[in-house]
């Protein structure tokens, strides 16, 4: 019984070395056959049908965008974005600011000065459809924004104008298709 353990622990030993080199000269051989320079003789060229990989991407080339007509302010579209009640930072909920703000923004359309009766209604329908479909974006950064302000940084008119800065660098910074020129502040109220 003894030697036939002994037979079987050699078998064993030996088929196992059979598989590495096996698996050894299979990984060697596929290694060259992937990577060596064609001008060495293999036993087969790999051959790739690039076209039905991925087709070349076609170059086209776009116009540039027409630049937008700045307005001056109070010739733009103004769009309220309604009242909010956000809590001040630094006084754990015990001071408030109760807020509406409107924003002006500058056309995107450059002709938008030189429109009439129903272009004119139906460019401002779609442009108002445009801005409240963007408009948690704009309350998201206006509450962010004023969420970070103490009733110091608020209560004097330099704070109000250092918001009002702030809040068009931030919209502007994330609505980056229309332009806000000025921001206005219908209700302002510090609790």
């Amino acid at each position: 019984m003894n030697k036939v353990m002994n037979i079987l622990g050699i078998i064993s030993r030996v088929l196992i070395i059979i598989l590495l080199l096996t698996t050894t000269l299979l990984s060697i051989g596929t290694a060259y056959i992937m990577f060596a320079p064609d001008s060495l003789p293999k036993p087969f060229r790999l051959m790739y049908d690039l076209n039905s990989i991925a087709p070349t991407p076609e170059v086209v080339l776009t116009p540039e965008p027409t630049k937008m007509v700045e307005v001056a302010p109070g010739q733009g579209i103004i769009v309220t974005t309604g009242a909010k009640i956000i809590n001040l930072s630094g006084t754990t909920g015990s001071k408030y600011i109760r807020v509406t703000i409107s924003l002006e923004f500058n056309p995107n359309d450059p002709k938008f000065s030189e429109m009439k009766g129903e272009i004119k209604n139906a460019y401002l329908t779609q442009f108002s459809t445009d801005i409240n479909n963007k408009l948690p974006i704009l309350d998201h950064e206006i509450i962010t924004i004023i969420a970070t302000k103490t009733y110091d940084n608020l209560y004097t008119a330099a704070g109000k104008e250092s918001l009002r800065k702030e809040l068009l660098a931030g919209i502007n910074g994330q609505v980056l298709d229309y332009k806000v020129i000025a921001i206005y502040f219908t209700e302002f109220v510090i609790n």
